[in-house]
């Protein structure tokens, strides 16, 4: 108490330190819940649960529309997730969020998800959009590309452009004199490395070997 009464006292440290354990204990009573919303609303409740200070999680997936650009879409299409704490959240206020469905429930509760299952939702799908990105930046228009597996397999195709959705992959295909379009999984195609020509060998006056 000496150390309170000391004029020197630094108040807004013991202030911070006091919110900190506040803040720790509020979240720690917080849970996630699904919310289900209208079709094509999901970034919609998103925003507007945000603004209104609340912790939302809309799982999402990087999905080629061509070489260069990628657009983000629902992973779950019409659900998304909100972190809150049970005691202190009002649940009807939910009842006017502009492009909200409903909260999923469990008879009359709103249906808990535990927090190691957001967890892992989010390391798969980062995992998932990060090997995406590898695959598509991987190939360029016109690569020669060699099928990995399926019905094609070891054949070589010229690799055309990227898709929609999740990773699949336009090639030209020539069978039996004909080039055709073929669709696949970015993951079944592996790039043809040219073999790099060998100097032709040369005898003295550069006359070429035979």
């Amino acid at each position: 108490m000496r150390e309170l009464a000391d004029p020197g006292y630094d108040w807004s440290l013991m202030l911070t330190t006091t919110f900190e354990i506040y803040t720790a204990f509020i979240n720690h009573m917080k849970q996630w819940y699904t919310l289900h919303t209208k079709p094509n609303c999901e970034r919609r409740v998103e925003q507007t649960l945000e603004q209104r200070g609340l912790s939302v999680y809309l799982p999402t997936i990087e999905v080629a529309q061509s070489h260069q650009n990628t657009l983000s879409r629902p992973f779950f299409p019409g659900y998304l997730f909100v972190h809150v704490n049970p005691e202190r959240i009002n649940w009807s206020q939910f009842q006017w969020t502009p492009g909200l469905n409903r909260i999923v429930a469990f008879g009359h509760e709103p249906a808990v998800v535990p927090d190691h299952v957001i967890d892992y939702i989010r390391r798969q799908l980062h995992q998932f959009n990060g090997a995406n990105r590898q695959r598509h930046d991987s190939f360029q228009a016109g690569d020669e590309v060699r099928i990995t597996d399926g019905p094609f397999q070891d054949l070589v195709a010229v690799f055309d452009r990227s898709l929609t959705p999740k990773g699949r992959v336009q090639v030209l295909l020539t069978v039996l004199g004909r080039a055709s379009r073929v669709h696949l999984r970015a993951d079944t195609l592996e790039k043809v490395v040219p073999k790099p020509k060998r100097p032709r060998r040369t005898r003295g006056r550069g006359r070429h070997v035979q």
